[in-house]
């Protein structure tokens, strides 16, 4: 496939579906409008990776080598051998970008201190990649490590790293001008509240985006409420709304059996849909929205979050959530067995209907959104 394809309505997203390894050599994609499944087939750097993601066009691809530069000898340090590396992939014009070593990113190198696990270290550690725009010669790349935040751009050496704050996600505005940065505000070992005003970004950090005409906005979660806290199991997501930023929160109901409550299910319960009111500088409340009106929602846990306007929504819904699973369902177990999700649908605002309508995963392999988009101007390879 390539760029003789031509989406009748470029703008609705794709389903990339789930490969069924770790390891693959082409991605499949679902055209709701359509109706048509597409095959891509991955260029040879990145042949053996495996997508985790999507954002503005252009897929997230993970791969992991051996690394025969380094050698060994002690079979139990194979695991420090294995090279691994990002990449992003435009499958309509074929353009595909290294991103700088995962290695300059301390979280992913911490995570590679415990032994070698089934798990890959890419959905442990990196929850998801976002681009500021579709254009490779301008894009700013922003990933959240664990907690932490990385910015690079695809020239770099390395990534830059904050760590100034708990970081739950991050989103680019529509027009790429501002890193939306969602933060817990909570202390889960003091159980007492940050304040806004105590929160300082790395100057370094700061200046990298400046240069790119980027500016940073830090935004608490106030979705987290202690009827929230206590009572159910809970993510938090941000979403582009034509020009509004709203909060999301995905509620779960944990399902286990007595006979072994570690091998548990996290079972989809319900959205809900906030305004967020800039009171002053450093004052935020939340406005809950009974309805999305002529829009629909597209979320997913590993890239952008999004809104489409009922005048272009062939073949989806409006007032409706369409949400994809990203749960990590690792036991952390010896005998290793990841849980099927089946947590991948279609939620009704109006009335709290769900519906699970999407092919079930198995992780570490995830569904995701992809919005096709071809440059035209950008011919690097």
């Amino acid at each position: 496939m390539g760029k003789h394809i031509k989406s009748v309505n470029p703008q609705l997203p794709w389903l990339v579906l789930p490969s069924s390894n770790s390891s693959c050599h082409q991605i499949t994609m679902f055209d709701v409008f359509q109706s048509k499944i597409y095959n891509f087939d991955l260029p040879g750097p990145l042949r053996g990776g495996c997508c985790y993601g999507s954002s503005k066009g252009w897929l997230v691809i993970a791969k992991e080598s051996f690394d025969d530069h380094k050698g060994t000898s002690v079979e139990e340090d194979l695991h420090d051998n294995i090279k691994h590396q990002l990449f992003l992939f435009n499958p309509i014009s074929k353009v595909h970008i290294e991103l700088p070593p995962i290695s300059t990113i301390p979280c992913f190198n911490k995570s590679l201190e415990v032994p070698p696990h089934p798990s890959s270290k890419f959905t442990f550690t990196i929850k998801k990649i976002v681009l500021s725009s579709e254009c490779a010669s301008t894009f700013t790349v922003a990933a959240l490590c664990g907690a932490e935040l990385a910015i690079c751009q695809p020239n770099d050496k390395k990534w830059t790293i904050s760590t100034d704050f708990h970081c739950i996600d991050v989103l680019f505005s529509s027009d790429g001008g501002i890193l939306n940065v969602l933060y817990d505000t909570r202390d889960d070992d003091k159980d007492v509240p940050f304040d806004i005003k105590d929160v300082e970004v790395n100057p370094d950090f700061n200046m990298k985006l400046r240069s790119k005409g980027i500016t940073i906005r830090i935004v608490p979660d106030l979705t987290r409420g202690d009827e929230v806290k206590y009572y159910a199991l809970w993510s938090a997501h941000l979403v582009n709304f034509n020009k509004e930023l709203l909060y999301v929160r995905k509620e779960y109901n944990m399902l286990a059996t007595e006979e072994d409550i570690s091998k548990y299910y996290f079972q989809t319960r319900r959205f809900e849909v906030f305004k967020s009111k800039h009171n002053g500088r450093d004052s935020y409340t939340l406005e809950l929205m009974g309805s999305l009106g002529d829009h629909a929602m597209f979320l997913q846990p590993n890239g952008d979050c999004f809104s489409i306007s009922g005048k272009i929504l062939s073949g989806f819904n409006k007032n409706c959530i369409y949400f994809l699973d990203g749960m990590d369902y690792d036991d952390y177990e010896e005998d290793y067995h990841p849980n099927i999700s089946l947590e991948s649908g279609v939620f009704h605002l109006g009335d709290g209907r769900i519906r699970r309508i999407f092919p079930a995963t198995k992780f570490p392999s995830q569904h995701s959104w992809f919005t096709p988009f071809l440059d035209l101007n950008d011919t690097s390879k």
